[in-house]
């Protein structure tokens, strides 16, 4: 009973679609060379879409753990810098609390806070203030820089490498240990610690707390130092190592806090994941704006504005993708029901002759649609070779992104053919369905 039915599909169907294909070997050539076409064109922007949508996940992905810090400038004046004379200043002893106002700064340790909390789990706040110190070395008639660096409890936590619920720590690298005596140093206020031979593994800070003076060298985190160097010429930072570092808690800060530091303060924010990417820096800029917008003005830095329209292109370049590869498969549903209502037309004469004779509708209409789908398959794989061989050869760029060949892809555009003969078929059917034969032999 089985092969019966398979005999009689051959006979009537494929064998008849074959023949029919012979027959109007024009007609469907025309149908194939526009499937060859149509997925050619589809396979590309197919490939392009896919290609640039595997960028944009890359693109995601490298948001998470993404580092960019606050940049701002300043648009009100800051009391106490008119004719500064750092020289001067430097010269004498320290001053506790010489200025109590936070707001001459950009950022403040409760800025830090503030936006940890704002951000809970979804981020790392880090904040730190630097001070260069001239070394002057009478003896050897030599002089060196040495950095201190004031550290949010994040960086320092990133710095140390574990966890002191206190902070009564300082961070002292070999070198440095030479400009822990203020007598060394060329600006002696620059020092808002005592330290003497006495006690030389502690630091006795304004509000007599001891610092316990730990090596820095122990530490290994070389993309947290380099951020804490951003900002200082490349020349500069080649001659620079951990050696020369000194690295205080933020809180012993503000009780020497100066105008002079103003442009070596710094906001780093490092995000764990770059979803609302765009919402959480709005949050940001419009919060430091609130609170220190009649001083300064924020941006993000250039890294972070190169990430976002790298992402934001690659995105819209991959909508762009997905609208043409959708208006081309459109177009070609629409050219091939033109082309098989034309070849329904030509046939309607033949149709009606087959009916009269015992034809049913359903067996006129499967073998329209097997001889639709028998050319567009064709057409299709000859276009999907095509388009895998123009692929391969790497000759394809869309706006500086370069298409690859996408198995997934290669598998739609063999099987597309197949849906698109049958949506081509659906406008004849139609036709087919309301064909009346009486009336087409009437007018033979």
């Amino acid at each position: 009973m089985l092969w019966r039915f398979i005999g009689d599909m051959y006979n009537y169907i494929f064998k008849k679609s074959f023949f029919r294909f012979k027959r109007s070997f024009r007609q469907y050539l025309t149908i194939m060379i526009e499937v060859f076409i149509g997925i050619f064109i589809l396979g590309i922007f197919l490939n392009i879409s896919m290609s640039l949508h595997n960028d944009y996940q890359y693109m995601l992905s490298k948001g998470d753990n993404l580092k960019f810090e606050i940049l701002f400038s300043k648009v009100g004046k800051t009391n106490g810098l008119n004719n500064f004379d750092l020289m001067k200043w430097g010269q004498s002893e320290a001053t506790p609390f010489e200025y109590k106002d936070e707001s001459i700064l950009p950022f403040d340790y409760q800025d830090c806070i503030t936006l940890q909390q704002k951000f809970a789990d979804d981020a790392n706040v880090m904040f730190f203030i630097r001070r260069c110190l001239y070394y002057n070395d009478k003896k050897r008639n030599i002089s060196k820089s040495f950095y201190m660096f004031f550290v949010s409890d994040k960086l320092f936590l990133e710095l140390y490498k574990k966890p002191k619920t206190d902070y009564k720590i300082a961070l002292v690298g070999y070198d440095a240990h030479d400009v822990l005596n203020k007598n060394n140093v060329l600006n002696k206020r620059d020092i808002i610690f005592n330290y003497s031979g006495s006690s030389p593994d502690k630091l006795i800070m304004n509000n007599g707390d001891k610092l316990e003076i730990h090596n820095l060298s122990a530490t290994n985190n070389k993309e947290t130092f380099n951020y804490l160097l951003k900002g200082i010429s490349i020349e500069s930072e080649n001659q620079i190592n951990t050696n020369s570092f000194i690295i205080i808690p933020i809180k012993y800060y503000y009780d020497f806090l100066h105008p002079k530091d103003i442009p070596d303060t710094h906001l780093q924010i490092n995000l764990n994941n770059s979803s609302q990417l765009g919402i959480k820096l709005t949050n940001i800029i419009q919060y430091l704006n609130n609170k220190h917008g009649n001083q300064f003005s924020y941006t993000i830095d250039s890294e972070l504005n190169k990430y976002i329209k790298t992402t934001e292109t690659i995105r819209d370049n991959a909508l762009f993708a997905n609208i043409v590869t959708f208006f081309s498969l459109v177009v070609i549903i629409i050219g091939l029901s033109g082309l098989m209502l034309l070849l329904v037309n030509k046939r309607i004469k033949e149709y009606a002759i087959s009916i009269a004779l015992g034809a049913t509708k359903k067996v006129i209409f499967l073998e329209t649609l097997m001889e639709a789908t028998i050319v567009c398959l064709i057409g299709g794989v000859l276009g999907t070779i095509l388009e895998t061989v123009v692929l391969s050869q790497k000759i394809i760029c869309f706006n500086e992104f370069m298409v690859v060949v996408d198995n997934k892809v290669q598998f739609i555009c063999i099987f597309a053919p197949i849906l698109i003969g049958v949506l081509s078929t659906m406008f004849s059917m139609v036709k087919i369905v309301k064909l009346m034969p009486i009336e087409i032999l009437k007018s033979l």
